[in-house]
């Protein structure tokens, strides 16, 4: 069976483009788990 790929494009603007994902983290540490998270403050600001 031959099947042909087909290609699919949305012309969509990127600002009118949604990411509803959510990741929680939760860690017991108080010391140095602040620390390693802070990095992300710095990688974008959706990420709080």
């Amino acid at each position: 069976m031959g099947y042909k790929k087909r290609g699919y494009v949305r012309d969509v603007q990127t600002e009118l483009v949604r990411d509803y994902s959510l990741f929680a983290i939760a860690c017991e540490g108080k010391n140095r788990e602040p620390q390693y998270f802070r990095v992300f403050e710095h990688i974008s600001s959706r990420i709080k």
